[in-house]
């Protein structure tokens, strides 16, 4: 993933490499800082990027996750290391937090499969 900065100074190289009478000014450097900070904020499709695989807390998306008591986004914090993606989860009925890996044996959850436990989207916590 691309840090603030990265994205920021792609558009203004790509801008320059425009003919002159169609680039912007270079005051207009704040925009391509807007489009930097909305590229660090957007939710990654799994297809086009995958997180690091270092374990650490990653926010998660899919839509097969929304429970209009529990969960309205569709989000859990999870990780992804080893090619297993592990998140957590409320459970309504116990009021606690389960732990869900895409590996499971699917015999133990009859009523949420583990290919169901792959997100279809990331994004970091925090940026570095």
């Amino acid at each position: 993933m691309k840090k603030i900065e990265e994205v920021a100074f792609g558009r203004y190289l790509s801008d320059q490499s425009l003919p002159k009478r169609k680039r912007m000014d270079i005051t207009c450097y704040i925009d391509w800082a807007q489009l930097g900070a909305r590229e660090a904020q957007r939710w990654i499709p799994i297809e086009e990027e995958l997180p690091p695989e270092d374990g650490q807390e990653i926010l998660l998306k899919n839509e097969k996750w929304i429970d209009e008591d529990y969960n309205i986004k569709g989000v859990r914090a999870g990780s992804y290391c080893d090619e297993i993606w592990t998140s957590a989860y409320w459970c309504g009925h116990h009021d606690e937090y389960h732990t869900r890996t895409s590996d499971e044996d699917d015999d133990q959850f009859t009523d949420s499969l583990a290919v169901n436990q792959i997100p279809t989207h990331w994004r970091l916590i925090e940026r570095s």
